[in-house]
């Protein structure tokens, strides 16, 4: 089980559990202020991704999805609000 504070968001707001399950990621919706939708196992990001989020330059749109991000050759990190996910 990944611990809460280090849960990587899989889904969106509002996501269902299928929908997360469908996506082949875990769903607990116990811990409030948490991602419900996340990754088995935290994410690690790469060194070359390794940038502070207000230093990020965006790379994607609103809802580009982590997959279209990297096919993009771009970093995606979904973890920090207010800031570029797709960089």
């Amino acid at each position: 089980q990944v611990e809460p504070h280090r849960r990587q968001n899989c889904g969106h707001p509002g996501i269902t559990a299928k929908e997360c399950k469908d996506k082949h990621c875990c769903f607990d919706n116990t811990v409030r202020g948490v991602p419900w939708c996340f990754h088995a196992e935290p994410v690690i990001l790469s060194e070359t991704c390794q940038v502070e989020p207000h230093q990020r330059r965006n790379c994607g749109h609103p809802s580009i999805t982590a997959k279209e991000c990297k096919e993009k050759g771009c970093c995606f990190d979904n973890t920090v609000r207010g800031v570029p996910w797709c960089f």
